[in-house]
């Protein structure tokens, strides 16, 4: 038997610790940052704060830090706080059980000396995880044990919160700290943890990426699932993991009707929750998890803690979650009937759109953990070049965009799938010049948190002087060309108070970046509050899809060829003038509820001979005979069930047979 007794093989944790360190992927620029932390003797730092939502990987970064630390003969001690009592007395005993053994179980010496010892003129990692658990601790800390350990024992405080209160008011502390955010991985990194999976199948690889939205634990729950499992884990099981461990009853419930919300105060939530709004103490306890942020309008929960809670309130309390959703709407629908502040009524009209928006709209709208730092700015004379520089990438590197978004709700699944040449139109198209010359605040530049422009938003705005322009450039021509003399009169506003908007650009470098994406898109949602005509045109499926969902039409007559042959472009129109935008809200929201008669129906963009195929599957017909009754070869059928199973998520016939059965009184009507 070897000298740790375990053998010639080893054991087993070491073997689990190098099956970790091979499916590791991304992170790199912490473990660099580290690393030189512990290599630095003269560091300023003594304090780490490891941060970031439940999920994000914490713990497995603490694992390779570890290693990083022992490599070089650094001691490493862990004090986890869900184990460890989080009270002074706790964690002085774990300590103190700790160090013994590293510097001689005959030691009389305290656990703070103990680990000074240790650490030497090498240093020391005290590794305390799960820090929101001590949050009491941090005077603790501040008071008695870190003034009291040498420089060379560096602390890393591992937790759901960044750091705040002394740790960042007071100059010295700060001083003393660094922060490393955690952010979800991106798609490099997710690809990387498929290949050393061995998971090739590009369809799942992109939905598997949408569903986790980059969090590690998500991540390797859905691609450990059997091949023939259904695409997607149960949502439902995690809310656990979003309420801190709390067994609160009424925090539960605050934390369900939150979940409603995409941005919330107390006023907010109390009539979202009906005859059960929480108590002070609740609210309190809710604003305190660790899931929760603050923003420029209130609070929210993050995205995936918002549908995880949301998807356990539908599963234990449907009739309750279904009330609570039609007093969302309700509310919304009240205030922004009411309101005459125009910036408050575009952040109602995004909040009333998301609460009725279908399961397209939910998927694209799917916000990533973390903070962004994004911001949009004016286009002017200063950032023009940047401008053009961007459409002149899009028309010179023109690429294929394809990118998969999950609707957590339905676990519909939708593909965006955007050919290089329909990227280069669009850079071809987009003119600039004549934004900045009609100085338009409507054109935003999308930045990075570090300063990079990611994205572009334009509105042009329809008054009397921007009409001829319309009528003569591509894509805007094929409805301003086609109007009536006195509907060009209608829109012949002056330009303090344009007539309408149209939407001439939203578009992210980066179709995968979520935040992006959802940021450009809330503002164009914005424009639905201006009372004006909206207008908007597209030659790409996915977006005139999209553009239906959202209450648009399209206007008969106003087509166009100006993306390309073979890239028939439609112009979709929504007419708030007038008493336009209450008609426009009260249909949208009947709508949503189909008058509690209609069937359901199935939330995936299915044409019309998907539709009828996937009936016919319902009715337990074979391929030739769907292929009979569809006047179709069985070579189109199997075409048709395999998009079917594509847009579904699912991997078998008996999966996507279990999942359509919901919808079967809406995919057998005899109109279908």
């Amino acid at each position: 038997m070897g000298e740790n007794g375990a053998g010639p093989y080893g054991r087993i944790g070491e073997e689990l610790l190098r099956a970790e360190s091979a499916l590791f992927v991304g992170r790199e620029r912490e473990r660099l940052d580290f690393a030189a932390l512990l290599e630095d003797p003269a560091r300023r730092a003594s304090i780490v704060h490891l941060f970031g939502p439940a999920g994000i990987g914490k713990t497995w970064l603490l694992g390779r830090l570890r290693q990083l630390a022992e490599a070089k003969g650094i001691p490493w001690i862990d004090l986890d706080l869900q184990l460890v009592s989080p009270t002074p007395a706790g964690v002085a005993a774990a300590l103190g059980e700790a160090l013994p053994e590293a510097v001689g179980r005959g030691a009389r010496t305290s656990a703070l000396e103990a680990l000074n010892a240790l650490a030497g003129e090498r240093g020391a990692v005290l590794a305390i995880d799960a820090a929101e658990r001590g949050i009491s601790l941090g005077g603790w800390l501040r008071g008695e044990l870190l003034p009291t350990l040498g420089r060379r024992v560096l602390v890393v405080l591992a937790g759901r919160y960044p750091p705040d209160g002394p740790w960042r008011d007071s100059p010295a502390w700060r001083g003393l700290g660094v922060e490393m955010e955690l952010a979800a991985l991106t798609h490099e990194e997710m690809d990387c943890y498929f290949d050393r999976l061995g998971i090739a199948d590009e369809d799942f690889r992109r939905r598997a990426a949408a569903w986790s939205a980059g969090l590690p634990l998500l991540l390797s729950r859905i691609a450990a699932r059997p091949a023939d499992a259904d695409a997607f884990p149960d949502l439902a099981l995690l809310a656990e993991d979003w309420l801190g461990g709390s067994r609160s009853p009424q925090l539960r419930l605050a934390a369900w009707h939150a979940s409603l919300l995409r941005v919330f105060d107390y006023e907010t939530l109390a009539a979202a929750s009906g005859e059960e709004p929480p108590d002070e103490t609740a609210f309190a306890e809710l604003l305190r998890l660790p899931c929760m942020a603050r923003g420029g309008s209130g609070w929210h929960l993050h995205q995936l803690a918002r549908e995880s809670l949301q998807a356990e309130f539908r599963a234990l309390r449907p009739d309750a979650w279904r009330e609570a959703r039609e007093r969302c709407i309700a509310v919304y629908e009240r205030r922004l009937g009411s309101e005459r502040d125009p910036q408050r009524a575009i952040w109602l009209m995004q909040e009333l759109i998301f609460q009725l928006a279908d399961s397209r709209l939910r998927a694209v709208l799917t916000m990533p953990v973390g903070r962004s730092g994004y911001t949009l700015e004016t286009l002017d004379a200063h950032n023009y070049p940047e401008v053009e520089d961007y459409l002149a990438r899009r028309r010179m590197q023109p690429r294929r965009k394809a990118h998969a978004f999950i609707d957590y709700e339905s676990e519909a699944a939708y593909t965006l799938d955007m050919a290089a040449e329909q990227d280069a139109a669009r850079g071809r198209l987009a003119k600039a010049a004549d934004w900045l010359a009609l100085r338009l605040d409507s054109v935003k530049l999308l930045r990075s948190a570090e300063g990079r422009m990611i994205g572009l938003f334009a509105a042009i705005p329809i008054h009397r002087h921007s009409l001829d322009l319309l009528a003569r450039r591509p894509v805007t021509r094929a409805y301003f060309r086609g109007l009536s003399v006195s509907e060009r009169l209608a829109l012949a506003a002056p330009p303090s108070s344009p007539a309408g908007w149209y939407i001439r650009m939203i578009d992210a470098e980066d179709p995968s970046d979520g935040r992006a994406r959802s940021e450009l898109i809330q503002e164009a949602i914005g424009y639905l509050a201006s009372g004006g005509l909206v207008l908007c045109s597209t030659p790409h499926p996915f977006y005139r899809e999209l553009l239906l969902s959202i209450g648009m039409e399209p206007v008969e007559g106003a087509e166009h060829d100006d993306y390309g042959p073979g890239h028939r472009a439609q112009t979709f129109a929504a007419d708030l003038r007038g008493s336009g935008r209450q008609a426009y809200m009260r249909k949208l929201i009947e709508r949503r509820s189909g008058g509690g008669a209609a069937p359901e129906e199935p939330p995936y963009a299915f044409t019309a001979r998907e539709r009828e195929a996937a009936g016919l599957l319902l009715s337990g017909l074979s391929n030739p005979e769907i292929a009979a009754r569809m006047f179709v070869t069985e070579i189109t059928v199997k075409k048709h069930v395999s998009s079917l199973l594509r847009k579904t998520g699912c991997k078998s016939r008996g999966l996507l047979m279990k999942r359509l059965a919901r919808y079967e009184s809406a995919l057998l009507r005899v109109d279908n």
